[in-house]
């Protein structure tokens, strides 16, 4: 709960929506649920999500599972891909390898600060 509480006060000064999800399961559930309701509506429509942070550490499902699925839902409904960046504290080479299998595009080491998130979104 810390985790998604302080990344959205560091998201503040962006003028940013934010969807909160509070694990992996939920990540997922809310992107099908996203894209079943606005999948009539247009293309611009299935892109309201800019962009996902993902935590690594999650519990029901961990955040690479999660963006493994959520990249396999946006191909098989072909919506155009959202770049998800991993939020975690694991560094290691080990980590960035699974992440980028899964397809994670950028990974941020926490603690995260206002600059990494500004570097990211820009």
């Amino acid at each position: 709960m810390y985790n998604i509480l302080s990344l959205k006060a560091q998201l503040n000064p962006f003028q940013v929506n934010v969807l909160k999800a509070f694990d992996g399961q939920e990540a997922v559930e809310l992107i099908e649920d996203l894209h079943n309701k606005v999948e009539s509506c247009g293309s611009d429509m299935c892109q309201r999500i800019k962009m996902i942070f993902m935590d690594y550490e999650m519990p029901r499902l961990n955040g690479l599972k999660a963006t493994a699925l959520i990249k396999n839902i946006l191909q098989r409904k072909n919506i155009p891909d959202i770049p998800i960046v991993l939020n975690t504290a694991h560094n290691d080479a080990e980590t960035n390898t699974e992440a980028a299998k899964a397809g994670i595009e950028t990974i941020l080491t926490k603690p995260t600060n206002p600059n990494q998130l500004k570097e990211v979104m820009d």
